[in-house]
């Protein structure tokens, strides 16, 4: 059966598809969501600022009652002010109460008069002032002639128009009592909101008012419910616009899917199709081909670069010899064709659509991080040999990826002496065999060990790879070691081959690889390279730039 492929163009789209639409639509319900919440956030925060109020106004009540307890049993002025029968030691002790009072108003949150009232001299006192509503709710119209009129505690009464809290107390031949103004409770409330209340009543109101929330709050202390009125349309107005605004902006980001489509077509896609066509021209021999197409980001302007270097290179080096040096340069197309290629792309990006689909934006967070890591490193192949320590890290970077596409697969442990920080190796090349463990080596029925040991001594600096997975054949073993690659098939141990080829070319076949393996029982690879720490200053100099 023929196996249909798919291009790397129609495996981005149809990612994008599947990935973009999905969380555009979860973003907007969650935006609906957000805006409900919203709309209950704003009705809980006014009704809190409501219940504050309201038990700020019971603490008036609270401070009015203690006072009124307090100042009429134990002030000695009180006492003589009713007692009095001069002229001037009555005047006195008037005199003294009101000072006494607007000494306490003052103090505290209380009540905003007092009243006292002596029947048998027909003098009625009105505390800070004398109030016209209430001398004639209160004095004229003949409230202290009835004690019916006295109640044990605090009641609603409203006097031209206007609300107010009052209690009074009767002890012949004394009335005295407070008052608290209930019309400024409305607005001392709407100084702290954002959407003002628009209305304050004292029964419970009717459903023929469909525009308006009705918020309530109780006096506990004078058993007393008050009702204010919330414009729902002046929240509903802003929080409408947002609720549009979400799901404009969710609608741009897919129509935007085109544009992302072609902008990573650009940018990827259209590179990687110029890089394959021009390894294809020179694989047919004509290595006067350049690539001439400007490159559009700095990344592919230098390996478009690089291959035109290692292109012009390689028609000077034919000149001169053919044969031996074009083997030379072939390893570092190879090298760049096995670094550079789509599929590995694609398998990223298909491990990269499955990490999100379980929402494991860690992992998701990781790979990005590695892919972004490894073409940069990649792309920096023009400084030919790099510090261990960036080599390593890579590694350790593309291990935490392959533990997610084979979790619990194999275990990994690292072991150097302190100076391989200092040795510097091709790109890549310890990396190339780290994969191939996890690419040949694993095994579905128990966990693979991958050990990592390197040295330095007496100017060799040694790396050994070995684990305990599923070994090789004894015959490709032997190729191996005697670097026997003609008979194989184009792509078969190409990393292998090319590793040995690199390093033989970097360190003037001074090198060499070495490798032992068991058929089941693992395999062992050992590099092992001359390198002189002290020769290179310009080296040392990397390392301090951080090179």
């Amino acid at each position: 059966m023929k196996t249909v492929k798919i291009s790397l163009a129609v495996k981005i789209w149809i990612l994008l598809v599947i990935f973009v639409v999905p969380l555009n639509l979860l973003a907007l319900g969650n935006a609906f969501i957000m805006i409900s919440d919203a709309r209950r956030t704003i009705t809980n925060s006014i009704q809190s600022v409501i219940d504050n109020q309201m038990v700020a106004m019971d603490e008036r009540i609270t401070n009015a009652d203690y006072f009124l307890y307090s100042f009429t049993k134990y002030n000695v002025d009180y006492q003589s002010y009713f007692q009095s029968e001069d002229s001037f030691p009555y005047q006195l002790s008037k005199s003294t109460i009101i000072n006494n009072v607007m000494t306490h108003q003052s103090g505290v949150r209380t009540a905003d008069y007092y009243f006292l009232y002596q029947e048998k001299q027909k003098d009625f006192l009105m505390i800070p002032h004398n109030d016209k509503v209430f001398d004639k709710y209160l004095f004229q119209d003949g409230y202290f002639e009835d004690t019916e009129n006295l109640k044990h505690k605090w009641s609603l009464i409203k006097v031209d128009k206007k609300y107010y809290l009052i209690r009074e107390f009767y002890d012949y031949p004394t009335w005295y009592g407070a008052i608290i103004r209930l019309d400024n409770l409305l607005e001392d409330i709407n100084q702290y909101l954002e959407y003002p209340l628009e209305d304050m009543q004292f029964i419970s109101p009717g459903a023929e008012d469909k525009g308006k929330l009705w918020l309530s709050g109780t006096l506990r202390k004078a058993d007393i419910s008050v009702y204010f009125a919330l414009n729902q349309n002046q929240i509903n107005r802003r929080i409408d616009y947002w609720r549009w605004a979400m799901a404009v902006i969710v609608v741009m980001f897919l129509l935007l899917m085109p544009v992302l489509y072609l902008a990573i077509h650009r940018w990827l896609i259209t590179p990687l199709k110029i890089l394959s066509l021009a390894h294809g021209e020179l694989e047919k021999g004509r290595e006067e081909y350049r690539i001439t197409v400007k490159a559009k980001s700095d990344e592919f302007a230098s390996v478009y670069q690089s291959f035109n270097n290692m292109a012009q290179f390689l028609q000077e080096l034919r000149l001169e010899n053919i044969n031996k040096e074009l083997a030379k340069n072939r390893m570092l197309l190879d090298n760049l064709q096995l670094q550079i290629r789509p599929h590995f792309l694609l398998n990223n990006f298909n491990l990269l659509y499955t990490v999100i689909q379980k929402r494991e934006i860690e992992t998701a967070q990781k790979m990005i991080l590695y892919l972004s890591n490894y073409f940069r490193y990649l792309f920096q192949y023009d400084h030919r040999l790099e510090l261990f320590d960036k080599e390593f890290e890579l590694i350790q970077r593309y291990l935490e990826i392959a533990e997610i596409k084979n979790p619990g697969a194999f275990t990994f442990r690292a072991d150097f002496d302190p100076e391989i920080s200092l040795v510097r190796v091709p790109p890549l090349l310890l990396h190339n065999f780290v994969e191939n463990i996890i690419s040949h080596a694993l095994l579905p029925d128990r966990v693979v060990h991958i050990m990592f040991y390197a040295s330095y001594e007496e100017g060799i600096a040694t790396f050994q790879i070995a684990d305990d997975g599923r070994g090789m054949q004894q015959k490709d073993v032997d190729r191996i070691n005697r670097e026997e690659y003609e008979e194989y098939a184009r792509g078969l141990h190409v990393g292998i081959r090319n590793s040995i080829t690199r390093i033989k070319y970097f360190y003037d076949q001074k090198a060499c690889i070495n490798v032992e393996s068991t058929l089941g029982e693992g395999t062992v690879f050992t590099i092992t390279i001359p390198y002189n720490l002290e020769e290179s200053e310009s080296m040392k100099n990397d390392i301090v730039d951080g090179k």
